[in-house]
């Protein structure tokens, strides 16, 4: 079921981290063939950037999501966040600087903790710059860990598609994939000095016959250690956080076939599968949840998810995703529910959680007041990133005696054309309704109906039905009554 401009690709397409310490190099490699541009000032990325590389075989055309992460750890925000359903992974350190070296082992350590079992590649950059202080007897860390070594430049484009290839042969299990058009680069901005290159790489393979050493950093231990650090004219500037998830592969191809689309859902972005990548064959959608930090919006979405009520309030840092999914009359769909920080400190940046959104809840708590007053405050700055997507507003907690926000008061989803319900996550009241409302805007069919009912933990409290029947008869009333010209003048 495709949204109206939503963009699809007929090609496989994978998500790509890039990771290692910051001016490494990650950004200048990927912008340098994207856009021909070399980053000659040094600005650290801010979070995460996403870039789309396109690269031509013998298999057709393919796709990597180059998820560029930030190496400086002020700037890395809740890293784990970026790795999830990471399909492939290039580990970078600079070959002219010996501490990103050494702190490949770390960032090995977080990537593997998120994505198991994905290609990963080192890379070493840089070569092309004659003060190198990694040698190759002291890279051994890809040897221990069976990882896929490149010396590569991207200021001379040396070794530039080794990566991709690599990885574009171990995602589709097929050793005689190889790309039969280059890409467009720019030029280089130097030439390599490739005898001295190639002095090297031999060097490389007469390490690569000797033992490995009981520790990785043996050859630095001695070596006088410095931080890398950026140029002091670096300005901090704020690139929009491109955050996408992807719904996941269709089943994977068979070795040796043409790349096909998995067309039987057009919003559905194609991908090879690897193996113990999870796939689903059925729709999904990227449902974001906002609203004021304590409204229940984690609570909402665990509560179905693993049965666990949160009687204990942590604050979400950053984003969560978690996947729901809802029997119909028309199949099996899946919400990637990306839970949101409500409050400002932990928000991270919002605006990047929201890109490629579907459809969204606005969640308010209809026992504070000041929840609801800030509702037009985040419709506003989530229609900035997605047009058009269907949008519930739902007032959370009713089954709290004590409710701030009365009928005639709430106006906000009248004004805006939302869809409003009343909802209780302690209690499961209306629990399916948004998800279902949701679905069939989706996908553009009112029949469309819930056949099976997800398998809810029991209420932790009974809702007072008679008290709620009231209080929806007041809605439906106050309904019928013109606008007031400010939807906050109740509240004040």
């Amino acid at each position: 079921m495709a949204l109206p401009n939503q963009q699809t690709v007929d090609y496989p397409s994978f998500k790509l981290v890039i990771v290692g310490d910051g001016g490494t190099g990650k950004t200048t490699f990927v912008k340098r063939h994207l856009t021909g541009e070399f980053e000659k000032k040094y600005e650290p990325t801010i979070g995460v950037e996403v870039h789309p590389l396109d690269f031509f075989t013998n298999c057709g055309k393919i796709r990597f999501y180059c998820w560029d992460t930030a190496g400086q750890e002020k700037f890395g925000g809740l890293r784990d966040g970026y790795y999830i359903h990471g399909q492939c992974a290039i580990i970078m350190f600079d070959v002219t600087a010996r501490l990103t070296y050494k702190n490949v082992p770390t960032w090995h350590r977080d990537l593997c903790r998120v994505c198991e079992n994905i290609p990963i590649v080192l890379c070493g950059n840089k070569v092309d710059v004659k003060n190198r202080q990694v040698k190759a007897k002291q890279v051994t860390f890809h040897r221990k860990k069976n990882l896929q070594y490149y010396e590569i430049s991207a200021k001379s484009n040396y070794n530039f598609e080794k990566p991709f290839l690599y990885l574009a042969r171990k995602l589709a299990g097929d050793a005689n994939l190889h790309f039969v058009e280059s890409p467009a680069l720019a030029p280089p901005e130097v030439q390599i000095d490739l005898a001295v290159q190639q002095q090297h790489e031999a060097e490389l393979v007469a390490a690569a016959s000797q033992p490995l050493p009981d520790d990785d950093d043996d050859a630095f231990e001695k070596s006088r250690r410095t931080k890398v650090q950026p140029p002091s004219n670096v300005q901090t500037c704020l690139y929009v956080l491109c955050i996408y998830i992807y719904p996941s592969p269709p089943p994977p191809l068979p070795q040796c076939a043409p790349f096909k689309t998995h067309s039987s859902y057009p919003i559905t972005i194609s991908t090879m599968a690897i193996p113990t990548q999870q796939s689903v064959d059925y729709p999904s959608f990227k449902l974001v949840i906002v609203g004021d930090g304590g409204t229940g919006k984690t609570t909402f979405v665990k509560r179905h998810l693993t049965g666990e009520f949160e009687k204990r309030y942590e604050p979400t840092i950053g984003v969560e995703v978690h996947p729901l999914d809802f029997f119909t009359n028309y199949g099996k769909i899946r919400f990637n529910c990306w839970d949101t920080a409500g409050q400002e400190k932990f928000g991270g940046l919002r605006d990047g959680y929201y890109i490629h959104g579907q459809c969204a809840i606005i969640m308010f708590d209809v026992t504070a007041r000041l929840t609801y007053k800030n509702v037009p405050t985040w419709h506003r700055d989530l229609c900035r990133v997605c047009d058009n997507i269907p949008i519930v507003l739902c007032g959370n907690k009713i089954d709290v005696k004590n409710r701030q926000v009365k009928a005639k008061q709430v106006t906000f989803h009248r004004k805006k054309n939302l869809q409003y319900y009343e909802i209780s996550a302690k209690s499961n009241y209306n629990f399916e309704k948004p998800f279902l409302y949701l679905a069939r805007k989706l996908a553009g069919n009112v029949d469309l109906h819930f056949v099976e009912s997800p398998a809810l933990a029991p209420p932790e409290v009974q809702i007072d039905m008679v008290a709620q029947a009231e209080h929806e008869a007041e809605l439906h009333k106050a309904a019928a009554q013109p606008l007031p010209d400010e939807d906050d003048d109740f509240i004040e």
